[in-house]
């Protein structure tokens, strides 16, 4: 156990077994009872602690108030699943948001999904279903800023210009969805990954002093990237005097998230020192590349035309949540332009008591 846990949460084992081995009278109950679930209690409990970032986590704290939201119950669910190799569906969380609780319903969600390894990669290689949507966004829109995730550092000190970026390359190399274009045959896209000697980094090196700093990083930080073409990462280098830059990382949403720029600035580090030291950075490789997610979880979800695939039924339940409206029947305010400029909007509806009823039962 000690190999799993933080040590305060492995020495109240005995604790835990007890707050969900037992009934309300303090005797045990055989039916709750079931082997090793005090211990999975326990594990599911390290879990939610780690994706919290809090050292302790009581068995009947709540998810939620412990600063808890969708999108880490998202992050919780997957830990759940790598750790117990169970399934915690996210309603689970919110029905039941305390460890007590989702520990005694993780045996009502057996492995649904196979683990997640390295596939074997087809001849062309499809989206995930967030790339789906950006790519569909990026072709409606054209390339644009809207899913630009920037991220500047500043760089003190005398800076090995050539080590940085190599550095990069060295990233752009470890990380296939830093060298992804997204390509279409017949409107169907699909990933296809460069080698890390195709992958052309676009490296723009600037002289730039700090009043006018704010005002360049806004301007390359809102450069557009042609997904079809480009990889998803460009690099900017403000040279502000011989001991201070600034670094700007500019990375497509269809690469990556806010939580990606923690490994993305530690291995650009590692790679950095390794570099400055002329060696190339001796780290792990990858078990698993975003590839090989977007296999994954085609094969949990299944196919559309499978009415007992999981896809099939999420898309059942939105249809009978929201009662299959047709979209012909939406009305958009007529004052709306034909560009989109991303000014905000605010427009008040009022609902009736039944929809709006229906609404919070959705959520």
């Amino acid at each position: 156990m000690s190999e799993v846990l933080p040590l305060p949460l492995e020495d109240e084992l005995g604790d835990v077994r007890q707050a969900v081995d037992r009934d309300a009278g303090g005797d045990l109950d055989e039916e709750r009872r079931l082997p090793a679930h005090g211990e999975e209690a326990l594990r599911h409990r390290a879990d939610e602690g780690r994706v919290l970032r809090l050292e302790r986590v009581g068995i009947h704290d709540n998810f939620f108030e412990l600063g808890g939201h969708s999108l880490l119950a998202v992050r919780l669910a997957s830990r759940v699943r790598a750790t117990l190799d169970t399934e915690l569906p996210i309603k689970t969380i919110f029905e039941g948001p305390t460890i007590a609780e989702m520990a005694l319903r993780l045996h009502d969600h057996g492995p649904q999904c196979p683990p997640l390894v390295r596939q074997e990669r087809p001849e062309r290689l499809p989206l995930s279903a967030a790339q789906t949507r950006l790519w569909f966004l990026h072709r409606l829109e054209g390339p644009s800023a809207t899913y630009n995730i920037p991220l500047a550092l500043r760089l003190a000190g005398e800076l090995n210009v050539p080590a940085l970026q190599a550095a990069v390359a060295d990233l752009v190399s470890r990380h296939e969805s830093l060298r992804t274009v997204f390509p279409d045959i017949q409107g169907e896209p699909y990933q296809r990954i460069l080698s890390a000697t195709e992958a052309q980094v676009r490296w723009n090196v600037e002289t730039a002093t700090e009043a006018d700093l704010p005002e360049r990083l806004s301007a390359a930080a809102t450069t557009g990237i042609d997904l079809c073409l480009e990889i998803p990462l460009r690099v900017w280098l403000f040279k502000l005097g011989e001991q201070q830059h600034v670094l700007l990382l500019l990375l497509h949403h269809i690469a990556g998230d806010g939580w990606s720029l923690g490994p993305l600035s530690r291995d650009l580090t590692t790679a950095y020192a390794a570099r400055s030291r002329g060696q190339a950075p001796a780290w792990t490789p990858l078990a698993v590349q975003y590839a090989d997610y977007t296999l994954w979880q085609q094969a949990c979800l299944g196919t559309a035309d499978n009415p007992g695939s999981q896809i099939s039924k999420q898309i059942e339940f939105w249809r009978t949540a929201s009662g299959d409206p047709d979209p012909e029947s939406f009305l958009f305010p007529s004052e709306r332009g034909t560009v989109m400029n991303l000014r905000n909007y605010r427009k008040r509806y009022f609902l009736p008591a039944l929809k709006a009823a229906g609404l919070a039962g959705i959520t």
